[in-house]
């Protein structure tokens, strides 16, 4: 993740210059954590984590950061307010008010098939190595289990 920098947040906030531990505090506790919620806000009806950064995104970023600064102190109003503001913003993106832009000045399409099944293109797979042994009395994995693997890979019976 990271759709933000420490640059861009300080830019626009600059009591973040002194929250402790400076570039690694702000990129560890404050916008790692600020995507992460961004992202579980944003995940009913777009796909997350966003490859890139859209400058919508970015923004959202940054204002997320500050929002968890201010969720570490005492100014409950402040945190309110900006809070309500997010929330605000992400209801109209939710709901299709307000678009997600790229570097390019398209949008990005919000997921319409919602509900589907997540897929893998290794969900057929069959392991080729396993740590389990048949005689292991910690592992109780059957011999039978172990033929049905050699088998799948090719292996005579």
């Amino acid at each position: 993740m990271g759709y933000s920098t420490y640059s861009d947040c300080v830019g626009r906030y600059r009591i973040l210059e002194d929250w402790p531990g400076k570039t690694t505090g702000v990129n560890s506790s404050l916008i790692f954590f600020g995507d992460v919620q961004l992202n579980s806000m944003l995940a009913p009806k777009y796909t997350v984590p966003f490859s890139g950064t859209p400058p919508t995104i970015r923004d959202l970023s940054i204002d997320f950061a500050y929002l968890k600064s201010l969720s570490y102190g005492n100014d409950t109003e402040k945190w309110k307010e900006v809070n309500e503001q997010l929330q605000e913003r992400i209801d109209r993106i939710l709901d299709g008010d307000e678009l997600i832009y790229t570097d390019s000045g398209t949008t990005i399409d919000p997921v319409t098939a919602s509900g589907v099944n997540i897929w893998s293109s290794t969900e057929d797979y069959t392991p080729t190595h396993s740590m389990l042994g048949a005689e292991s009395p910690y592992e109780g994995i059957s011999s039978e289990h172990l033929q049905d693997l050699r088998t799948d890979r090719g292996y005579a019976a």
